[in-house]
């Protein structure tokens, strides 16, 4: 339990992650390391570290695998241009060039990407630049978290499949609002 005082408020449960502190990136990499079979178990999430160069200096072994590698390391010293479909690696690249150019972080940005096999899968991309002690960026880190595909025995599924095909079926003629929500329940 963390001790506290009317001087000492407890600390933020969620801190932002611009709030990290300075620094360098081996030491980050490093520090990874011991944690580096926890993040391999987000089969949902592809988690990686570039340098100062948009290339992969770290990633989980979901992304490994879904760039069609074997081993997290084969993936290492590669730029997304390299390693995706001609059709989207280099938009990847030319984002992460913008994220270490401008220190402007990307924030839940849609995204189809097609891993191996070209199977599409939609994705939230967040992409945060990494800082030195001088303020200088050195490279950036990110995560894509996978879509989740809607589900048939969720309860509202049926509501709004239902308001779906009603939209297929009339979208030649102005829907109201209020007729949607009818159907809907």
């Amino acid at each position: 339990m963390i001790p506290t005082s009317p001087t000492r408020p407890l600390p933020p449960m969620f801190p932002s992650l611009t709030a990290f502190k300075p620094c360098d990136l081996p030491t980050l990499l490093s520090s990874l390391q011991p944690i580096a079979t926890l993040l391999d178990t987000l089969s949902d999430v592809a988690f990686f570290i570039k340098d100062s160069e948009a290339r992969y200096v770290f990633v989980n072994q979901t992304l490994a695998l879904r760039c069609g590698f074997k081993q997290r390391e084969d993936l290492l010293g590669l730029t997304a241009d390299q390693v995706f479909p001609a059709r989207y690696g280099p938009l990847y690249t030319e984002q992460d060039r913008r994220v270490l150019s401008t220190g402007r972080e990307l924030v839940d940005q849609l995204e189809l990407h097609l891993y191996l096999g070209n199977q599409p899968v939609w994705c939230l991309t967040h992409k945060l630049a990494l800082h030195n002690e001088q303020g200088q960026i050195v490279g950036l880190a990110g995560i894509s978290r996978d879509l989740q595909l809607p589900q048939s025995n969720h309860p509202a599924f049926q509501k709004l499949a239902a308001v779906d095909a009603h939209i297929r079926r009339h979208f030649a003629r102005p829907i109201s609002l209020a007729e949607l929500t009818a159907i809907a329940g």
